[in-house]
């Protein structure tokens, strides 16, 4: 069997893993579908939700939920911690486990109706509402003014990126809102103007505990870089050099960007979206209509690309039903030309002509 892969000494001392040449478009498509199990199943932003909610469940119930702690050394008798508590003692923290979703969901302690009422919104898939579409952050767009005043907003698909090509601007070193806090306070003053304004919204107050900012990144492995330009490739054609000891030396090398194959790489590898959710179902028209107003005001693009899970219909793509069914009638006009029926056999008429 061919060797693909060889233990190689990097440096005095230390040890690491190359790869043949031909291997650097599977390890590619490797680091592909890890991104893509993260998008469609690990940080589906449904499943992000499910959690955040029974995280709610859980903040809600922690000061009346019960947890055996250690023996208490002058009672003698364990100590009675609550959740918050409990994850700080090891003893009690390994004590811990899904069950205390089922505690929550028996207990009849008026103090628990909170967390009951989130949990059943989840049993019944009554889930937060969603305010809008997603924003894509860490955007970096190009900031240069055209002829006609407009900007250019060519955006950087690469991190080494310097300038923009379709300008020649050099692109800022930085997106310019990427922290969660100051679009979440952004939003809330907007909507606490919203409510003073006569109108459909009028004398509606939305607090920070009514909206989810759920944040959701998703790379490659290595962030935003390329993770083969960290992978130690080999040629098995190049000669080995000879060391001291006799044993063969392998030359290794790192690819550039530049080296892969184009058709094949990402144009990006980093992608991060914030999800807005409100709980209370009353709150989203006002907190989505400051919802796009704020993403206008920042300046950060909506998620617009279909989820990679998501066929393109049929009718709408190219050989679609639409072509098949212009291509059945074609086939159908050409055996009436030839002169064949239907069933493979050949008419009077087909004859004489």
């Amino acid at each position: 069997a061919t060797r693909c892969a060889r233990v190689v000494e990097e440096a005095p001392g230390k040890t690491t893993i190359a790869y043949e040449l031909k291997l650097s478009s599977t390890l590619l498509d490797f680091f592909k579908l890890r991104a893509r199990n993260h998008k469609i199943l690990y940080q589906h932003h449904t499943v992000n939700l499910v959690e955040s909610m029974l995280r709610d469940v859980l903040a809600k119930a922690s000061p009346h939920l019960v947890v055996r702690g250690p023996t208490d050394e002058k009672t003698g008798r364990p100590m009675r911690l609550n959740l918050l508590e409990a994850v700080e003692i090891p003893e009690s923290f390994v004590l811990l486990g899904d069950h205390l979703i089922d505690q929550v969901e028996m207990s009849p302690e008026p103090e628990m109706e909170e967390a009951r009422a989130i949990l059943g919104r989840v049993r019944e898939r009554l889930l937060y509402k969603s305010a809008g579409k997603p924003l894509t952050l860490g955007v970096v767009k190009c900031q240069h003014k055209m002829d006609n005043g407009a900007k250019c907003g060519r955006r950087r698909h690469r991190h080494e990126s310097k300038f923009c090509d379709a300008c020649g601007t050099p692109f800022p070193q930085e997106s310019p809102v990427a922290k969660v806090a100051t679009i979440k306070k952004r939003l809330l003053k907007k909507c606490e103007t919203l409510s003073k304004v006569q109108g459909p919204h009028a004398m509606i107050v939305v607090e920070a505990d009514d909206i989810l900012l759920d944040k959701i990144t998703i790379h490659h492995g290595s962030h935003g870089e390329n993770p083969l330009e960290k992978i130690p490739f080999y040629n098995p054609k190049d000669v080995y050099r000879a060391t001291r000891g006799g044993e063969p030396t392998i030359e290794l090398c790192y690819l550039k960007d530049e080296q892969l194959q184009q058709i094949y790489t990402p144009r990006v590898f980093e992608e991060t979206n914030l999800y807005i959710y409100v709980k209370d179902n009353s709150k989203v028209a006002i907190v989505e209509e400051a919802w796009t107003a704020v993403s206008k005001d920042l300046d950060v693009p909506f998620l617009t690309t279909a989820p990679m899970n998501s066929p393109t219909p049929r009718s709408a793509s190219k050989g679609g039903s639409s072509q098949r069914s212009s291509q059945s009638g074609s086939s159908q006009r050409k055996r009436q030309k030839l002169g064949f029926n239907e069933d493979g056999t050949t008419s009077s008429q087909g004859e004489e002509g």
